[in-house]
């Protein structure tokens, strides 16, 4: 039999029980495969903001981001407040204590012109508000536009507007007057009795998306609006947020619960390997889509706020992920899944996390930084390596520090060397962290205060599913394991403290063997390799491989030599 490569990229496969799996993947979390089949960890979060949106002192989530393109400033939402924000990342109040706008409820857009000056609209459950290109502030008074109002789109110098007071009526506004409405100028879904959730525009054409169908309407210059010859998807929208359009496809979660896309070609169901998975969840309303482009790979990311689950589908590869935030533990909803949008102008993706803070998605950004922050409250210098820090977490914080982390030191006394400097985590309880492989000979004794913010570390996970190479009646012989990796980029320094870790089970077994950290062994400048040796026999088996560093590393192959002992 010899030398055999294990599947490592076929993604997340939960359709049918993972001992059924053979060659496809069970479990591929926090990574994407890239066009050469290799696993690459994915994309981190760096700091972009200082200020969190706040209640009463409290964090909250970002409500919505949007790219105002005509103005080239990206726009806020969050704690019923409304920030423009520049590329450097420096925020400005434009909007407070307007009743229009709700806490904790996802902002839909629509960006025109009003009488020559441009325009952003903004709903989220109550009346439209907006800001002018001058960023003043107000909201659409007059009393013949619906009063409650979640989704906005724009089409042809018409505002339009699903009107939450009824169920199946969207309204426009006076065209190119977006703040003049006429109590006549609406409609309603027409095939079937079903409530509108969302609305969107593309192709020069309105989809009307409604708890069991989607309509769509075109604007034949007369009525204005009137729906299309056979506009028509028996699917409908279960989550309203989920409704996203990207590179001119729809996507979304429908009514029977599969995250489907309306293509030029008609419906295409996408989450086949992942429909039981879905199905098991308790709640999928709040299900909120994002359509995103990172480094050219495009992506949908449905996350599921009550459920704490992300789950990712890889446009290119069709292939789907699992992207979250490591509790140490278990993996949580990824806190940069709510909001992101693209500042063009500027080349960036920016993320709004579910604690209020904006934060920029890169490539070369190996953790999810500011994830949490901490109160250093004493440092202990070990005279060479390694560096000690006691800490509490920060109020508004929950997250402690993991092994593994990243954090980034400012105001500490005394050992003020700290400063400035961010740091690999090598070990961490729930109030002291370890700062490994740090020369603190020079450093100077702590006296008082410091903050560390970062965490969020990107834990790697490939899970296979139970290999038996052609046959479950021959037992096998690992003579050796074989794990090839390789950085994502040539740095001058070196990898510090890399390693992988690995576990398996055996033919069809519940319980993991403990799990084996194996350090990594130089091969270049990039490439790098760990081995097992005589790793026993089996009938079938099933690996795992973490990576929890917080450094470029690719997993490129794994490679078993296995030898056929029944043959």
């Amino acid at each position: 039999m010899a030398k055999v490569k294990i599947p490592i990229n076929t993604g997340s496969n939960k359709a049918i029980d993972e001992v059924g799996l053979g060659q496809l993947g069970a479990e591929l979390r926090d990574a994407y495969v890239d066009d050469l089949g290799s696993v690459v960890k994915r994309y981190g979060l760096a700091h972009f903001t200082n200020t969190h949106f706040q209640v009463a002192g409290v964090n909250v989530p970002v409500d919505g981001l949007f790219w105002w393109d005509k103005v080239g400033v990206l726009v806020a939402v969050g704690g019923s407040k409304v920030y423009t924000v520049d590329d450097s990342g420096a925020m400005a109040l434009r909007i407070s204590g307007l009743s229009s706008v709700q806490q904790g409820q996802r902002v839909s857009f629509a960006a025109m012109d009003n009488g020559g000056t441009a325009t952003l609209f903004m709903a989220n459950g109550s009346k439209i508000f907006y800001m002018t290109e001058g960023f003043a502030g107000g909201e659409i008074t007059d009393a013949d536009a619906p009063q409650n109002v979640s989704k906005i789109a724009t089409m042809d110098d018409y505002l339009l507007a699903i009107d939450d007071d009824e169920d199946q009526v969207f309204a426009w506004s006076n065209p190119g007057s977006p703040l003049v409405w006429d109590a006549s100028d609406f409609a309603s879904a027409e095939l079937q009795d079903d409530q509108l959730v969302n609305i969107g525009v593309a192709h020069s054409r309105i989809y009307l998306a409604g708890k069991r169908t989607i309509e769509v309407w075109k604007n034949d210059g007369v009525s204005p609006f009137v729906r299309e010859f056979q506009g028509f998807v028996e699917r409908g929208v279960i989550a309203p947020d989920s409704f996203v359009l990207g590179n001119g496809v729809w996507f979304w979660l429908d009514n029977y619960r599969q995250v489907v896309a309306l293509t030029s070609n008609g419906l295409e169901v996408l989450s086949t390997s992942l429909n039981k998975q879905i199905q098991d969840y308790q709640s999928v309303s709040d299900a909120i889509g994002n359509f995103v482009v990172i480094a050219g790979r495009p992506y949908y990311l449905l996350t599921f706020p009550t459920e704490g689950e992300t789950l990712v589908y890889d446009i290119n590869a069709k292939l789907w992920y699992e992207w979250g935030t490591w509790n140490g533990t278990d993996y949580d909803e990824w806190i940069g899944a709510r909001q992101i949008v693209l500042a063009e102008a500027w080349n960036k993706v920016i993320v709004g996390t579910a604690d209020g803070l904006l934060v920029e998605a890169r490539l070369d950004a190996y953790t999810d930084f500011d994830s949490t922050k901490v109160d250093v409250t004493g440092v202990t210098l070990s005279g060479n390596d390694p560096v000690v820090v006691s800490y509490s977490i920060s109020s508004g914080y929950s997250n402690r520090i993991y092994a593994g982390d990243s954090v980034r030191f400012e105001g500490v006394n005394g050992t003020t060397e700290l400063n400035g400097n961010t740091y690999t985590v090598t070990d961490a309880t729930s109030s002291q962290m370890t700062l490994g492989g740090t020369d603190s000979s020079q450093f100077s004794a702590w006296t008082s205060g410091g903050t560390a913010t970062g965490g969020g570390m990107i834990r790697t996970l490939v899970r296979t599913g139970h290999l038996d190479h052609g046959s479950n009646s021959v037992r096998k012989r690992v003579r050796s394991l074989t794990l090839r990796l390789k950085r994502s980029n040539v740095a001058n320094d070196t990898l510090i403290n890399a390693s992988i870790d690995v576990r398996w089970r055996d033919n069809g077994s519940s319980s993991w063997q403990a799990a084996k950290t194996v350090p990594l062994t130089s091969i270049s400048d990039t490439d790098y390799r760990a081995q097992l040796w005589q790793l026993g026999i089996y009938y079938s088996r099933q690996y795992e491989f973490v990576i929890s560093s917080s450094q470029p590393l690719i997993l490129v192959y794994a490679e078993e030599d296995v030898e056929a002992l029944d043959a």
